[in-house]
């Protein structure tokens, strides 16, 4: 175990103090195509400790649609109690629309977020609002790709919706881009946006009405724990949302992380350092680690 902020990791203190356990899944529990079977087998420990675990993600796809994937890796179902997706939110928004014309940018492996949705679809010429779940194809696209398409919907003045707000992530070590790039490409041609999924309060507050719901208890904030690897929304958000995290290295922020240290390891007042260089309002993490292992 490589933690720099404490010497060891005590399942039995973690789930003495934290009754839930909000987990990330890219770049945490996987790198896209394989588990990390140390992370699983943390969250089963916890769990057998008595803890309930959420896997919560910026994916733009229901939460059925996230499980479905996870069991074809192999996870195992007793390692997490119940799915949040940033699709799950989505979808209430699509429902409201009452037959705006819609058009959808992103991949065809993104449709499942339209389920059984009454949508009026529409072409990027007759929409009256935009979802972005993703690039076309995260493998060859790049952002200038789209230019042509937002300086059409710049002109109509129309609002994106984005249904992932993630920047990036890491795809057995390459770096893809993700719908929150594309998001941020449309602001900063000076379109709005609006976000669905971390760092957003929405959905930390519809998964802990979730685990309410579910359980015979109400879980406070002090007994929540957020763990993921997006310093821009797993971490601060659960800084905004006032609940501690646990924030994960290898994944995002890896390549940033190598470069500024030259590969080498950090202490933790270079850590300290580094966010109050680059994220001055984010809460710092109880604890952070290589890889998730407890």
């Amino acid at each position: 175990m490589n933690d720099i902020f404490s010497d060891n990791i005590d399942i039995a203190e973690i789930s003495t103090k934290y009754k839930v356990i909000l987990c990330d899944i890219w770049g945490v529990l996987h790198n896209g195509k394989h588990l990390f079977e140390n992370a699983v087998q943390s969250l089963l420990k916890y769990s057998k400790s008595g803890g309930y675990v959420v896997l919560i993600t910026n994916a733009p796809r229901p939460s059925i649609d996230v499980a479905r994937q996870l069991n074809q890796m192999g996870l195992n179902k007793n390692s997490y109690n119940l799915i949040i997706s940033s699709g799950d939110v989505t979808r209430f928004w699509l429902q409201s629309l009452n037959k705006i014309a819609l058009y959808h940018l992103g991949p065809e492996r993104d449709k499942p977020i339209f389920l059984d949705l009454d949508i009026n679809f529409s072409n990027s010429e007759n929409c009256q609002s935009v979802l972005c779940t993703g690039l076309y194809d995260d493998e060859t696209d790049v952002l200038d790709d789209y230019n042509d398409l937002f300086n059409l919907f710049l002109n109509k003045k129309i609002v994106m919706h984005c249904a992932n707000p993630d920047l990036t992530v890491i795809r057995e070590g390459k770096t893809i881009l993700c719908a929150g790039s594309l998001a941020k490409y449309y602001a900063d041609k000076g379109g709005q946006v609006k976000y669905f999924g971390k760092p957003f309060e929405y959905i930390y507050q519809h998964a802990i009405e979730e685990v309410n719901r579910n359980n015979n208890f109400k879980v406070k904030k002090s007994e929540i724990l957020a763990i993921g690897d997006g310093l821009k929304t797993d971490i601060l958000g659960a800084s905004n949302f006032g609940i501690d995290s646990f924030f994960i290295m290898d994944g995002v922020h890896k390549n940033e992380l190598n470069k500024k240290y030259n590969n080498n390891s950090f202490s933790k007042r270079d850590f300290n350092n580094y966010m109050s260089e680059f994220y001055p309002d984010i809460k710092l993490p109880i604890a952070i680690q290589e890889k998730f292992e407890w």
